[in-house]
């Protein structure tokens, strides 16, 4: 295969007969279904996490939070960089803070998707709101607020390059890049 040439697509068939199968299609017996509770602020502290009323709601099975999850390690990294990263790794479900929109703070198992989506909106969670800072260059200001109880926002500066660029390339193998 030459660079710029079409790659054959060996999964539209399926995907375009409506044969496609994925993950969220299948139902098995007594199977139950989760709902991903996120925050909707930037960067606050959690004060409370409320989930009596969602507990209570037709279906719901359990409600977990930061507080209750239990001895879940956090999340690791896909790489390891050399470096100690482990005092920024992310929890599995937000505790004690939130530094993005988006963040899980809690989820509802419940015995249907539906259930488990209505009870999600009974979770209460109330904010303490932090300072946010919209640009990563004015994060990095001595003074900006910090993401981290141990202060800054850099956690650590890692550059990586591959291949020299001033290398020329052979004559006989520009053909085959196009060139």
């Amino acid at each position: 295969m030459l660079v710029g040439e079409s790659v054959p697509r060996l999964e539209d068939d399926r995907l375009l007969r409506g044969a496609g199968r994925f993950v969220d299609d299948v139902d098995l017996p007594a199977q139950l279904h989760m709902h991903v509770v996120r925050a909707d602020v930037a960067h606050a502290r959690i004060e409370c996490v409320r989930t009596e009323a969602a507990e209570l709601a037709t279906g719901v099975r359990l409600v977990i939070t930061g507080e209750n999850i239990g001895d879940v390690p956090l999340i690791p990294l896909r790489l390891d960089f050399g470096v100690e990263l482990d005092p920024y790794l992310q929890p599995a479900l937000a505790l004690g803070r939130v530094r993005y929109v988006g963040v899980p703070v809690a989820v509802v198992v419940a015995d249907d998707a539906y259930a488990a989506e209505d009870a999600a909106r009974l979770v209460a969670v109330d904010y303490d709101p932090l300072p946010v800072v919209l640009d990563s260059l004015e994060a990095l200001a001595d003074d900006a607020p910090s993401l981290w109880e141990s202060g800054g926002n850099e956690a650590v500066e890692l550059r990586k390059s591959f291949g020299d660029v001033d290398v020329r390339v052979p004559r006989e193998l520009t053909p085959r890049l196009g060139g």
